[in-house]
């Protein structure tokens, strides 16, 4: 089996194994970022035949699975990982496949080493799970949730590889779309791609929404009465 079939069919199996929510979390969804006609470009929860397509087209670079958790959840999940009772809000975990970004042959490529998303609001606090590889650390010189790998003996992640358990916690349940990168090294040399994901999104409240539409409509009533 070739290479890029082998990505396509794991892609394939991923989307009908992570169909189902369970209790506790609040979503779950998949991001695929792939070479566009106007480059990197994300689409989300594809289906199976789209996800053959691309992979036989090679065009899919990286997938980044986000589940979020609620209050309940991510406090268990957060007290498990020993990270304390005191963290109250809603967890994010990102898991980040390579499906076809570098060579796994040329030695001197270091895979993905760092990933972030570049939320529109502060997290309350950024870890990793005790299952994620000790290498893979927080990026504490970020101001959004960002993690980098720190073995400077093994590489990153490398195609056909995944990091999970990639924690970011924050007071805000609702979610929108937000740009996220994933820096791609090759000795010296770094490539940063970019594409999107989902992050906690503050939803304007009515007033600020009713007084926004209000001077729109003001606005145009204006401009209409000065045009007679």
């Amino acid at each position: 089996m070739s290479k890029l079939h082998r990505i396509g069919l794991m892609a394939a199996v991923f989307v009908v194994f992570t169909s189902a929510l369970h209790a506790g979390i609040i979503s779950e969804e998949t991001a695929y970022w792939y070479l566009g006609e106007q480059g990197l470009a994300t689409k989300f929860n594809p289906d199976a035949d789209w996800l053959v397509q691309k992979a036989a087209e090679g065009a899919l670079r990286i997938r980044v699975h986000q589940t979020v958790y609620d209050l309940a959840e991510s406090s268990a999940m957060l007290l498990r990982n020993g990270d304390g009772p005191s963290w109250t809000g809603y967890l994010y975990v990102y898991a980040v496949s390579n499906l076809n970004t570098g060579d796994i042959a040329d030695l001197s490529d270091w895979g993905i080493t760092n990933f972030s998303a570049n939320w529109s609001v502060a997290p309350i606090y950024v870890t990793t799970s005790r299952q994620t590889l000790p290498d893979w650390i927080v990026d504490q010189s970020a101001n959004a949730p960002a993690w980098k790998w720190q073995n400077m003996q093994l590489p990153g992640i490398l195609p056909g590889e995944t990091v999970g358990g990639l924690w970011a916690l924050t007071n805000v349940a609702t979610s929108a779309d937000t740009d996220a990168s994933a820096v791609h090294k090759v000795v010296t040399d770094e490539e940063t791609l970019t594409g999107t994901v989902r992050g906690p999104y503050i939803v304007p409240d009515a007033p600020s929404v009713l007084a926004l539409t209000s001077g729109f409509i003001g606005l145009g009533l204006t401009r209409r009465f000065r045009r007679r």
